[in-house]
């Protein structure tokens, strides 16, 4: 069973296929995304809680 096809083009992928996996290892995970994302809600929220508190400020809404 040696000598099928299937055999030998896996013996032909296989080293390919380890190589990225290699390379795949070797890159460390990505640390600022997470970073940035958090700094992005942080940024959100503290500019709507602004809106809100002059709101309130002014009186609120102003019923008709």
């Amino acid at each position: 069973m040696q000598g099928t096809p299937d055999n030998e083009r896996w013996a032909q992928v296989r080293p390919a296929v380890e190589e990225q996996d290699e390379a795949h290892e070797s890159h460390e995970p990505p640390r600022g995304a997470l970073l940035i994302t958090c700094g992005y809600l942080v940024l959100i929220v503290g500019l709507w809680l602004q809106v809100y508190l002059q709101l309130l400020s002014n009186g609120g809404v102003i019923q008709p």
